[in-house]
Order: structure tokens, then C-alpha cells, then sequence
């Protein structure tokens, strides 16, 4: 097993990202680590992405897994993101328009 903070290059849609603590578990109750959720999200990629296309998300983050603190990260570094209209006027939000950012 890798030691937490162990960094790792992965190719994903043609990207090549950098992760980290991919043995980390997210989902202590199934055993589902960081790698996994990542895996999965890959695989739903291209059924989920056509539904979110052009618009803007949310990303709510769980750092020490699901059962830890959670919190919304706005504006990450590391989405493209735009303007977006909201219910009090305009608000930054990033546009999540393919399966991998890097």
C-alpha cells in the first residue's frame, strides 16, 4: 500500500492528471478508497456528462472520507469555470464538461 501523501500520475480521458492517497478510503462501511471513487466516475462519465453539460456544479468535498467534516469548495483552482446566474444575481461556478481537469 502506498503512504498516504504517496503521489501518483494516472491517465484519465486522455489527460494526464496527478492524484494522491489513492489507498486512502473514502467509504469506510464498503471499504471504497479514493481510487475507487475515481474509477467510478470515470466509468459514469459518459452517461452523466451529456446531463451536465453548460452548466454549473457544485463540489461538496469530504477530505477525510464520508464520515469526516464535509464542505463546499468554491471556486477551485483547478476547474474552468464561469459566471453563472443565480437566484442573487450572478455567482462563480465550475463547468465540469469533460471526464478529466488537469
Amino acid at each position: 500500500m502506498a503512504a498516504p501523501g504517496d503521489r501518483t500520475n494516472v491517465d484519465i480521458a486522455g489527460r494526464r492528471l496527478v492524484v494522491s492517497n489513492l489507498a486512502k478510503v473514502m467509504y469506510p462501511l464498503v471499504g471504497f478508497t479514493k481510487a475507487d471513487v475515481i474509477d467510478y466516475y470515470v466509468r459514469v462519465a459518459p452517461m452523466m456528462l451529456p446531463h451536465i453539460v453548460g452548466r454549473g456544479v457544485t463540489l461538496r468535498r469530504w477530505p477525510d472520507g464520508v464520515t469526516g467534516e464535509s464542505f463546499f469548495e468554491k471556486r477551485p483552482p483547478h476547474f474552468p469555470g464561469k459566471p453563472t446566474e443565480a437566484l442573487a444575481g450572478f455567482a462563480f461556478y465550475p463547468w465540469w464538461d469533460e471526464p478529466a481537469f488537469g
